[in-house]
């Protein structure tokens, strides 16, 4: 099959989750919105920020270090899996020791619980497989549609029935902690390597990850600071409408740009020894999400009270002025997104 057939193959197969796992995350969405509060999303929305911030510290860019190398070896798989392993667990236990502290910052020293529950994402997710990467690699994307769809249901089939009984930020918490398990879990029932602790050749992964690392940081600072500054200056209601606004603008983002972008990283990686070729799809790929995303940018600013109160109900329409202004974000986002996968390609 020609490099052109699999990359339309992959952006189709890509594209397809995206819309199996946003229409699952749009109905629970829909769902959670009108059983819980604002004020529910706002405290899941400062645990969210906080853990996620752990995380990107101590991710190692293990996918895309082993689909932009030519050859794969046991040793890349295995060194890989121990520099995550190791980063993760330290970023870890740094991150129980620093709960009551981040309470006190937020002022709310309910947020201990929820912070500690949540805190277990950064050690399973150290125990990932990296070899499902390797599909990626080789533009296969069907073991991946399978995981995703099956921890999405398995999480959703959770979250509403406790968002049911439980009626307040719980359901997400747990339902959050329950997604990530899954996907660890997961990641060794569809690939059978089994990697051990090696060290051959981290020095060389941690020359490529160290920038990743840096961009990972300054971008999530980047993308959250505004997050940061509601959280601290506006109660947990205010932060609550304020993220749920900024998630619904997102979601063209991820529905369309990321799963059409996301077979480029390996198809820019074939074609970095040829400029010609590459930079033709760079150009092609940029022209292609230009049509997808004006059209909706356009929509989202003129009918965004039609649109929160549809997607979200009444209570989330005071803040749907929100969405008209961040709307212009998917711009920056999309063009960002291709030339990070044109850069790392690069290496």
């Amino acid at each position: 099959m020609s490099m052109s057939n699999l990359v339309l193959k992959g952006s189709l197969t890509m594209l397809a989750l995206r819309f199996v796992m946003r229409g699952s995350g749009l109905f629970s969405m829909l769902v959670l919105a009108r059983l819980l509060t604002p004020e529910d999303f706002g405290v899941v929305a400062i645990v969210s920020l906080v853990i996620f911030l752990f995380d990107i510290i101590s991710e190692t860019g293990t996918q895309e270090y082993l689909i932009q190398k030519e050859n794969v070896t046991t040793e890349d798989l295995n060194s890989a899996w121990t520099l995550n392993l190791i980063l993760k667990s330290v970023v870890f236990v740094v991150f129980l020791f620093s709960v009551d502290l981040i309470s006190r910052y937020f002022g709310d020293p309910s947020l201990k619980n929820p912070l500690y529950v949540i805190s277990v994402l950064l050690l399973v997710n150290g125990f990932f497989n990296p070899a499902i990467a390797l599909y990626a690699k080789d533009l296969d994307y069907s073991p991946m549609f399978k995981m995703a769809v099956i921890e999405k249901m398995l999480s959703i089939s959770v979250v509403i029935p406790l968002a049911f009984v439980l009626r307040n930020y719980w359901a997400m918490i747990v339902g959050l902690a329950l997604s990530y398990s899954l996907k660890t879990i997961l990641s060794f029932v569809y690939h059978n390597f089994r990697p051990r602790i090696g060290f051959q050749r981290i020095r060389e992964q941690w020359d490529f990850s160290k920038w990743i690392v840096a961009k990972g940081f300054l971008g999530y600072f980047r993308a959250q600071f505004d997050t940061l500054l509601v959280s601290k200056n506006f109660g947990t209601i205010e932060l609550g409408g304020y993220n749920m606004m900024k998630n619904l603008s997102a979601l063209p983002a991820y529905d369309i740009v990321a799963p059409a972008t996301s077979p480029l990283l390996s198809s820019f990686s074939r074609n970095k020894n040829d400029l010609g070729t590459l930079t033709n799809h760079l150009h092609i790929s940029l022209f292609i999400i230009c049509l997808l995303i004006v059209p909706v940018a356009a929509f989202m600013i003129m009918q965004h009270e039609l649109i929160t109160l549809v997607i979200l109900g009444e209570q989330w329409v005071d803040y749907s002025g929100l969405l008209s202004i961040m709307s212009v974000l998917l711009f920056t986002f999309s063009f960002s997104s291709i030339f990070q996968h044109f850069f790392r390609a690069l290496g």
